[in-house]
């Protein structure tokens, strides 16, 4: 739901300009183009800071949100009056779109290595507990044998889960393969002042 905010919202600042019937100012392109470096900041921190589990999910969410954020830009007609404003934010929007969308084109290069360490963590184990299966015996007739065979399968099943667990809660990052990319031109300075002279010429 926080993401989702972010991503279909609009800055603090243009959002007052919108609603306010204000002029863009200076103030407003570089708070926006902040803005956007900011969000930049926060997806890669998303994907960089999840487990090994978690690694798959987020990157399907966002590409759900790149597909809507597609959709919608390429239906989008701003209905602001004011020329400046409706400028701005369709440019926004625009590169919200594409920066997104180029974020899950980035990590999605690491999906090969990422199912390969999941894989290496589920085919030892699915091997363990077939091996255990077959060995687990439930002939007693008396009750309290088979609840004591009960009770030991209850603890090595959660054994594994545990272990499971535990191998899926590492970071993903450690996986990631070395990729050559221009996406740390968007996390230093330089970048966001690219970004908030080209906001200036938007408008």
């Amino acid at each position: 739901l926080v993401l989702r905010r972010v991503l279909f919202g609009l800055p603090p600042s243009l959002h007052e300009c919108v609603y306010r019937d204000q002029p863009v100012s200076d103030e407003v392109r570089n708070a926006t183009s902040e803005h956007l470096s900011s969000i930049l900041g926060a997806l890669r921190a998303f994907f960089d800071s999840s487990s090994l589990g978690e690694f798959l999910p987020r990157l399907d969410l966002l590409w759900t949100f790149s597909q809507q954020l597609v959709a919608e830009g390429a239906q989008l007609h701003s209905p602001i009056e004011d020329q400046q404003t409706s400028s701005l934010v369709n440019r926004y929007r625009q590169q919200l779109m594409h920066m997104v969308h180029n974020m899950c084109k980035l990590y999605v290069q690491h999906v090969p290595a990422v199912e390969n360490a999941i894989r290496a963590v589920r085919l030892p184990m699915e091997k363990d507990i077939k091996s255990y299966v077959k060995i687990v015996k439930w002939k007693d007739t008396n009750y309290a044998a088979m609840k004591d065979s009960a009770d030991k399968t209850h603890r090595a099943m959660f054994k594994f889960v545990q272990t499971y667990q535990k191998a899926m809660a590492e970071p993903v990052a450690v996986h990631f393969v070395q990729l050559k990319t221009g996406f740390e031109f968007l996390t230093n300075t330089y970048a966001v002042d690219a970004l908030r002279e080209e906001l200036q010429d938007w408008v």
